[in-house]
């Protein structure tokens, strides 16, 4: 198996954040019963934790982490963040903006001062009606993400996830 199909299908299993609620359980067995995680349950066992281990009686034990606390389905709707991406992006910023590990008082009062002048002129321009730019890779993938989700219930479970899968990376 190439490295770019095996990726695929990592993302496949985070893809299972873009399924409604009550069908994760069904997506993930699904998932189980291909052939690539046939292949590979030895090394994808303790992803079990994401949905929950089914004990000796076949009964699922509970996730370590609820659906509903990850699931975000329900967001892409909405046009809810899915990320704090704009937070860490901010943050790095402004960390990048002081240029130093262990900047002195007058610095960071220098770059507060910078930043609100900042936060400002972008107020006034929101609302002047202008909009805040996205990279047009994001607001595709963004696009084809809604697409894939408005389309739910007319894929298989597989395709579905494939498809999420397609339109976003995981980065370590």
């Amino acid at each position: 198996m190439e490295d770019s199909e095996f990726a695929l299908q990592i993302r496949m299993m985070a893809a299972l954040s873009f399924v409604p609620e009550e069908d994760v359980e069904n997506a993930w067995n699904e998932l189980l019963d291909s052939e690539f995680y046939s292949l590979n349950e030895e090394i994808l066992t303790p992803l079990n934790t994401w949905i929950g281990r089914l004990d000796r009686r076949n009964r699922r034990k509970p996730a370590l982490f609820p659906v509903t606390l990850w699931n975000c389905f329900k967001y892409i709707f909405e046009n809810i963040p899915r990320t704090n991406n704009s937070v860490e992006g901010w943050h790095n910023g402004f960390a990048s903006s002081l240029n130093a590990c262990h900047p002195t008082i007058w610095k960071c009062i220098d770059s507060f001062k910078k930043e609100e002048s900042l936060i400002k002129l972008q107020t006034e321009q929101l609302i002047a009606g202008m909009t805040i730019g996205v990279k047009r890779k994001y607001k595709d993938h963004a696009e084809k993400i809604i697409k894939i989700c408005d389309d739910y219930h007319t894929r298989s479970k597989l395709d579905f996830l494939k498809g999420i899968a397609h339109n976003f990376q995981l980065q370590l």
